[in-house]
């Protein structure tokens, strides 16, 4: 909060009205992300981006937006997989929807308003976005309310308004092997991998003066060996949830396989495409402005 003596009040986040409370700010926010249930009101529906999507792939059936089943006939079987691998950093097997965004393209499943919803019921559950070089020409936006794994390199040709929100989101190099995901981070080495999507995502939890969440720079996780390698982001990182799903604490540079990773050269900056074309149902909080009476004066 900004002092309002001064006539400035509390900025509110990019979110609903319906997912607004200052009492549980990162409880009420992921909800955002959160699948539609039974007893949500007219206002949640409008505020969850579950509702707004026009394909969704929710324990592996493919509905459009209107709940009906999606034809998947003249897809390529891989379009839509399961795969399992190790997660270094949460210590345990991740069962994915792995969702081959090229293959999708391909057979011309793709939301028509550019907003995917993804997930999978259950613990240790995640979706993993590979052959995303090139999104829909619309642009595209990917939400789950799972962690979140993008794998290679993400919107680099015909670059199109993109972004994904997700519990937590994690950036694997298309070095990436499920195989070698339970060995060393020797075993684990990245290439250099370049990402054009804003972010939604959150820590598992804030910092504190005897407690280090990772910082900015680790909001987008990694798993691999990058010493040496570039990751090259431009987007836009927003956080405004705890993770409900991928809990386990930041680790960094310690001993007895505490270094679950080592981190890239990090090119990072905000996209300027975002001043002119925002990703797909970019949620949009309010900003007031007042104008206020002032006067120099000597303190």
């Amino acid at each position: 909060l900004l002092d309002s003596a001064m006539g400035v009040e509390e900025i509110l986040p990019p979110v609903p009205d319906a997912l607004y409370d200052p009492a549980n700010a990162a409880g009420a926010a992921h909800q955002l992300i959160e699948k539609g249930t039974g007893p949500d009101s007219a206002a949640m529906k409008k505020a969850k981006m579950y509702y707004q999507a026009d394909l969704r792939i929710v324990d592996g059936s493919v509905k459009d937006g209107n709940g009906s089943p999606v034809d998947m006939a003249s897809c390529d079987s891989n379009a839509i997989t399961n795969k399992t691998f190790y997660d270094p950093r949460e210590q345990a097997d991740v069962t994915v929807t792995e969702v081959d965004i090229g293959l999708l393209m391909a057979c011309g499943v793709t939301p028509a308003n550019g907003i995917m919803y993804v997930s999978k019921d259950g613990s240790n559950r995640g979706v993993r976005l590979v052959n995303g070089a090139q999104l829909p020409s619309q642009g595209l936006t990917v939400v789950s309310e799972n962690p979140v794994y993008v794998q290679g390199n993400y919107n680099t040709v015909n670059k199109v308004p993109a972004a994904v929100m997700g519990d937590a989101i994690t950036v694997l190099s298309s070095n990436w092997d499920d195989t070698m995901s339970n060995q060393s981070t020797s075993s684990r080495p990245a290439i250099d991998t370049v990402v054009n999507a804003a972010f939604a995502l959150g820590p598992n939890r804030e910092s504190t003066s005897s407690y280090n969440n990772g910082g900015l720079e680790n909001a987008i996780r990694f798993l691999e060996d990058w010493g040496g390698r570039t990751f090259q982001y431009r987007g836009s990182i927003v956080g405004l949830w705890h993770n409900q799903q991928a809990t386990a604490d930041h680790r960094c540079c310690g001993s007895s396989g505490d270094n679950y990773y080592n981190a890239p050269n990090r090119d990072w900056g905000y996209d300027t495409l975002f001043d002119t074309a925002q990703p797909p149902g970019t949620p949009k909080g309010v900003l007031g402005l007042t104008r206020v009476a002032w006067s120099e004066g000597q303190i």
